[in-house]
Order: structure tokens, then C-alpha cells, then sequence
């Protein structure tokens, strides 16, 4: 290979890693809007709170507990039952704040 395949192949190599790392980062975003949403219209169900309070509850608790049970089997509900404390603190700091 010449000088200039060389170059035009690390170029290729170089676009197509800049489109996965893009990629995944898009759809990462578009997971995480998705999760915001439905944790949103769930906690304005359950309780008669205002958007801003479950928005920044479900907030606090996503970021909570999102590392602690990324790749976890638990269902909701369970996670639920075993952070009450933590839910119970996203809770009171999104009240406090309105």
C-alpha cells in the first residue's frame, strides 16, 4: 500500500468509529428522554403532584439508582421495596423545591 491508501483507509476507519461513538450516544440520549418520560406520567398517575415535582423526583431517582441496578434482573417493584429511603429523599427534595 501507498502513502495515500494508507491515509484514505485511516480516514474511512476514522469516519465509520466517529459514526458508532455518535450513534451509540444518540440512542443512550433517546433511552434515557424515554425512561424520563415514563417515570413522569407514572408519578403524576400514582399521585397528584405537579410535572415539575415528578420531573425533578424522577430525576433524582434515575440517577439515583440507574448505576446501582443498570445490568440488574429486578423488576420495578422490587427495586422499589428495597430503596424506599432513597426514593422517599428524591421526594422530599423535589417538594421542597416548588
Amino acid at each position: 500500500m501507498n502513502k495515500q491508501s494508507k491515509t484514505i483507509f485511516l480516514l474511512i476507519i476514522l469516519a465509520v468509529v466517529s459514526y458508532n461513538i455518535y450513534d451509540y450516544f444518540k440512542a443512550k440520549n433517546e433511552v434515557s428522554e424515554s425512561e424520563m418520560n415514563r417515570c413522569i406520567s407514572q408519578f403524576m398517575q400514582n399521585s397528584n403532584v405537579s410535572e415539575s415535582i415528578a420531573k425533578k423526583y424522577c430525576d433524582c431517582a434515575i440517577e439515583s439508582l440507574k448505576k446501582k441496578y443498570k445490568d440488574s434482573k429486578l423488576s420495578g417493584d422490587q427495586i422499589r421495596e428495597n430503596e424506599k429511603e432513597v426514593l422517599q429523599d428524591c421526594y422530599e427534595k423535589a417538594s421542597e423545591s416548588e
